[in-house]
């Protein structure tokens, strides 16, 4: 199934299958091949492709950037069980896909989603399941966000990806 039309495509960015430890495979976009990982993880509803242009611009300043597509999204694993989304299940996903990089430096970069799995579930939960890898991570809200109140925010950050992953399946 082809999800990006061959016209949108950036030539420097190469959509590829990554094999991971327990027999996962994530779909996704990568530029450059610098010696340090930039790993961007996508928001709800999204794909790899809403990275397009920060890939190159991070290849650019000597990285290897990665947009995968996470479990359940595009052509990577959808685990049937409802339980294969929990966040802890998401946040192992980010520990195999940096250790299938190869790269000793890992930089971590969220949005949306993905910065919700970082909210709820710490870098330094990231850092134990990679030890040695991770040098910094950002958590890029959405703007949606920002008409709420600081008491509103940390409700969104407790609840919201709670209620997603009681309410959503996988794509079929």
């Amino acid at each position: 199934m082809e999800i990006v039309p061959e016209s949108l495509r950036d030539p420097r960015i190469h959509t590829s299958v990554v094999d991971v430890a327990d027999g996962f495979t994530f779909e996704g976009d990568q530029c450059g091949d610098g010696d340090e990982l930039a790993l961007r993880l996508h928001g709800f509803p999204e794909h790899s492709f809403s990275w397009r242009y920060q890939l190159p611009a991070l290849a650019e300043l000597g990285f290897t950037a990665w947009a995968p597509n996470l479990r359940g999204y595009g052509a990577s694993s959808r685990p049937q069980d409802l339980q294969a989304y929990r966040l802890d299940e998401l946040v192992e996903d980010f520990a195999r896909l940096i250790e299938a990089s190869g790269k000793s430096k890992v930089t971590l970069i969220a949005h949306d989603w993905g910065a919700n799995c970082l909210a709820v579930c710490p870098t330094a939960t990231i850092a134990t399941a990679a030890p040695n890898h991770l040098q910094r991570a950002a958590s890029l809200g959405h703007a949606g966000r920002l008409w709420l109140d600081a008491n509103a925010q940390e409700l969104v950050h407790i609840f919201f990806p709670a209620a997603l992953v009681a309410r959503i399946r996988p794509e079929s």
